[in-house]
């Protein structure tokens, strides 16, 4: 009788134990946080708030890029075939865009950034314009769009940086996030490269960044 009680005790507390709550509850704290867009990102969406205003244009794809680039993109930690950074550049308080943008009808593409005007709008603060090589097989995309984070040097490390260090415009610079938009060193009589090598594209850069909330900008060739 008694291992007979001993034994269904047993077997009770056994399935209490493996009972989920209400009888035994964990306390988890409160629910995670959903996540939120980065500061900093290479590849995406266009918001749907800017689809209306870059009419039929749509984000380079990776695809898009030179072959050159491309090979140079696998090839080393940085990111060179980006197409929308999301940050606060007029440091006002609201993050905003720089994209590189594909026309699909006519293969030119574009670089534009757009920036709060103070009204919660988006106004463009820059536009630069490509037309594609007719080397079309080898892609369209010749340039490369890279973010330096505020407080980081980034192109000012060249040697050829034209602010020189010390100086409040190096500072300010190195201060401010800015984007860098590479320029090719030869270029024929309608502007497009005669040479899709990385050394060649690369070779100079343009660089937009605000203080104060103007815009600045400035040149790096080595």
């Amino acid at each position: 009788m008694l291992k007979k009680i001993s034994l269904s005790a047993l077997m009770l507390l056994l399935l209490v134990a493996c009972r989920q709550p209400p009888y035994r509850t964990k306390d988890v704290g409160p629910a995670a946080a959903p996540p939120q867009l980065p500061d900093i990102q290479c590849q995406g969406q266009l918001p749907e708030a800017l689809k209306e205003k870059l009419e039929n244009y749509r984000l380079a794809q990776e695809a898009d890029f030179v072959t050159s680039i491309r090979e140079y993109d696998g090839q080393t930690e940085g990111n060179f075939t980006c197409s929308i950074f999301t940050a606060d550049f007029n440091n006002d308080g609201a993050k905003e865009y720089a994209l590189l943008l594909v026309d699909p009808k006519t293969s030119n593409f574009r670089f534009e950034l757009l920036v709060n005007r103070g009204t919660g709008k988006l106004g463009t603060a820059v536009v630069k314009t490509f037309q594609p090589t007719t080397k079309s097989e080898d892609g369209l995309v010749y340039t490369s769009m890279n973010f330096k984070p505020a407080g980081e040097s980034g192109p000012a490390q060249r040697d050829s940086f034209p602010l020189k260090a010390g100086t409040p415009e190096r500072k300010n610079f190195e201060a401010q996030p800015a984007i860098e938009l590479w320029r090719a060193l030869d270029t024929a009589e309608n502007g497009l490269p005669t040479n899709l090598e990385v050394s060649t594209l690369a070779y100079c850069s343009d660089l937009f960044y605000f203080v104060n909330g103007k815009l600045e900008r400035t040149s790096v060739c080595d």
